[in-house]
């Protein structure tokens, strides 16, 4: 349904409490809006520590992801397509100096200047604002490599594989989850990484 997950607590008081994570409108109108049913912390837990010694493990999958931000980075102003933003401008620009001169000469009609004026002045807003979000996109993309290159730093650092869940190593490293399905779980680290880890559910301990 879209809507957050929201950390509960079942039983607290006794020996089978319980750790879980639920769709907030599963938890306010239950299964009618969201059929969506709870994670369990514990799972949750288990899945961090695979992911964590999956990256630290397999080191290549950080210098990859990198390599892939910077080629798409490269290929959007290497491609063309920004420097043919950028002379298109530079001609409109031409053309709005010249209707100026028209204008101020009166040789040429004022109303019709006017309008081609306005025009070419909207065109120019719209091409403007496609090469505003280029250069938004490359610069994020920009960004995620330096976090790549601290994750990486990072890991490097790191020499054993961990047995447990850790939660500052979890605040490090992971931005967010976002739960696919009950038995899909996305890790979504810091850089914009995206790992999806999966497990069975069963009643009591799920199998990780």
């Amino acid at each position: 349904c879209g809507r957050g997950f929201r950390h509960q607590i079942h039983n607290c008081s006794c020996k089978s409490r319980q750790n879980f994570w639920a769709c907030a409108n599963y938890i306010e109108r239950r299964v009618s809006t969201c059929d969506m049913r709870p994670v369990k912390n514990a799972t949750l837990e288990k899945l961090f520590v695979r992911v964590f010694n999956k990256l630290l493990l397999n080191r290549h999958l950080l210098a990859n992801f990198s390599a892939t931000l910077r080629m798409v980075s490269h290929a959007k102003v290497g491609g063309g397509k920004l420097d043919a933003i950028n002379a298109e401008i530079d001609s409109l620009l031409r053309q709005e100096h010249v209707l100026l001169q028209l204008y101020e000469k009166g040789t040429a009609d004022k109303t019709l200047l006017r309008v081609e004026h306005e025009e070419l002045i909207s065109k120019l807003g719209r091409i403007r604002v496609e090469r505003s979000g280029i250069l938004q996109e490359i610069d994020g993309q920009d960004e995620r490599v330096k976090q790549t290159e601290d994750l990486m730093t990072f890991f490097e650092g790191i020499e054993e594989a961990i047995e447990a869940f850790d939660a500052e190593l979890f605040a490090t490293i992971v931005d967010k989850l976002v739960v696919k399905s009950r038995e899909r779980i996305v890790f979504r680290l810091k850089n914009g990484m995206e790992l999806e880890e999966r497990y069975v559910w069963r009643r009591g301990d799920d199998k990780v």
